[in-house]
């Protein structure tokens, strides 16, 4: 259904003559609740992200053991690999002693937190690169489209949501 409706949403776009689709296209998101799921379909730079209340967990709290095990299986089915690997990485680099997402989280109790539910699909990243040039495509900037700029793969390694948001 989200590819379906996405490839729609593109075909109409190209297909506007009121549209100069020739540096342009399409990005979308949406998202499904269903049964207690939440399916994220992404293309392009669009962002989804839930609010999530921190709530202090009681021994034996049948619903805090379900909603770690919801936590613990997002993680397996990667629905959000950007929040579990970017922390991951912090609790490496911040704590010496390694303390785990749930003694990071024990101090917020009350809060709500943010949790991504997509991650962007752009050339910055340098995985979505290497996909684009394995389909047959070239990553180039508008620069080196309009020869502006020579060609070249120094790409760097840039953040994106970071680099790109903050500093252009």
């Amino acid at each position: 259904v989200c590819v379906k409706s996405h490839r729609g949403c593109n075909k109409a776009m190209h297909n506007d003559v009121k549209v100069d689709d020739a540096l342009s296209g399409t990005t979308i998101i949406s998202a499904s609740f269903h049964f207690g799921r939440v399916t994220v379909c992404n293309v392009g730079d669009s962002r989804a992200v839930i609010g999530r209340r921190i709530r202090q967990r009681q021994p034996g709290d049948a619903e805090a053991e379900e909603e770690k095990e919801e936590v613990e299986e997002m993680s397996e089915v990667n629905i959000t690999p950007i929040a579990v690997e970017d922390f991951k990485q912090e609790e490496k680099k911040q704590d010496p002693a390694n303390t785990t997402v749930e003694d990071e989280l024990e101090g917020r109790i009350g809060e709500i937190v943010a949790i991504p539910l997509s991650q962007d699909q752009t050339p910055y990243r340098e995985d979505e690169r290497e996909r684009i040039k394995k389909a047959g495509a070239e990553v180039k900037s508008i620069d080196q489209m309009e020869g502006i700029e020579p060609m070249h793969e120094n790409w760097d390694k840039v953040i994106a949501g970071e680099d790109i948001d903050e500093n252009g």
